[in-house]
């Protein structure tokens, strides 16, 4: 539940009600402090997606990654046991701090290459040369730390010190697509990359989290395909929910009819989850946005497509992401540019349009100090 406080940051407010809030001043988004603080506090304690079930080699295997290069910069490495379960422990020898695994593979044990001590492919440190005279040894401090991990069908979200309880997050997707069999969606790396966009991460968020562009900016992608009247925007603790209605004619997913959205023509879900993530899922399958800052004015933004339905991919019957990406990254660009003038103090928000964002900022101002 959010605390309704001013957003407090370089002295600055926003409202907690919406009619009568400003969105930040420009400030915010080209400011070094105020961007080194609001990471810290959106990403240290966030849930994160790291990907498909699929992408960890088989039973038993270990498979390291950097979560967030850029940004977090946290070394974590899955495991696969002969159970086929798998688990996610920080990649950090509790030593001296080395890296342990290094590549992704077939793994009995996970061995650190400084000093040999050894773990278990369940974080247990099972040997450690050198240690025979140590009191108290081993403790808890010994073994691997381990990630907390949750499942979305067979997607995988891991934090180390969550500061919410992600099930209410993925309770509220299901109530919309447990419908939908993600099992049988197939990672697509020729429709998948990664976008640089020359902006604050968070402007990037803020562009996403509204409908009022469509008809400007996406003109020939999204807006032809989509009822601007019937657009809709839910609000949910730690996330939030834009739903497109496809025009008379156009493709929609076949929502069940004990589903809240029974009788609607649903061209696509766009979730966000709080800090970075974009879920979208459309008759044809999933895409996923992982926003990464790399600087005040660098983000990342790293394109994961899933299909389900290639034959509803084809040109005439639903717009190029690909475009819709370019079309968003110019334009959050620009906005990067012109926010940077000393003259820009910030604009109100529209009360339904612009709801999410401010939603978003809310989230942002839970989390900073007062």
């Amino acid at each position: 539940m959010l605390v309704i406080l001013p957003f407090q940051v370089m002295n600055f407010l926003i409202d907690p009600d919406i009619r009568k809030a400003i969105a930040p001043p420009g400030e915010f988004y080209h400011d070094e402090a105020t961007y080194k603080t609001i990471l810290e506090a959106a990403f240290r304690k966030s849930w994160q997606w790291v990907g498909h079930q699929d992408s960890i080699p088989e039973a038993p295997s270990a498979f390291p990654l950097i979560l967030l290069e850029g940004s977090l910069n946290e070394p974590v490495v899955f495991t696969r046991d002969k159970q086929d379960h798998i688990r996610a422990f920080s990649n950090v020898c509790t030593h001296r701090g080395n890296t342990i695994c290094r590549r992704p593979g077939a793994a009995r044990n996970l061995v650190c290459s400084y000093h040999r001590r050894t773990f278990d492919l369940g974080g247990k440190m099972i040997a450690a040369p050198g240690f025979p005279l140590t009191d108290t040894f081993p403790s808890a401090s010994d073994h691997m730390f381990e990630w907390k991990m949750k499942i979305l069908g067979p997607h995988i979200f891991i934090s180390a010190n969550p500061n919410f309880d992600f099930e209410t997050v993925l309770s509220e997707i299901q109530k919309r697509i447990s419908f939908l069999p993600m099992h049988d969606f197939r990672f697509d790396p020729s429709r998948s990359s990664r976008y640089t966009v020359k902006a604050n991460w968070v402007l990037y968020c803020d562009n996403y989290l509204e409908g009022l562009h469509i008809a400007s900016v996406h003109g020939k992608s999204i807006a032809p395909t989509q009822d601007p009247e019937g657009y809709e925007i839910h609000l949910m603790p730690h996330s939030s929910l834009q739903i497109g209605i496809s025009k008379p004619g156009g493709i929609s997913l076949d929502i069940p009819a004990n589903s809240p959205d029974a009788g609607k023509n649903v061209a696509a879900y766009y979730f966000w989850i709080f800090p970075n993530m974009m879920f979208n899922f459309y008759p044809w399958g999933l895409s996923i946005n992982v926003v990464k800052p790399q600087g005040i004015g660098l983000t990342y933004i790293d394109y994961f497509t899933y299909v389900w339905k290639p034959e509803l991919l084809s040109p005439a019957l639903t717009y190029n992401l690909r475009d819709v990406e370019m079309e968003d990254g110019e334009i959050v660009e620009m906005v990067q540019a012109g926010t940077g003038s000393r003259q820009y103090q910030g604009g109100k928000y529209a009360p339904e349009a612009e709801k999410a964002v401010h939603h978003f900022h809310r989230h942002l101002a839970e989390l900073l100090p007062a």
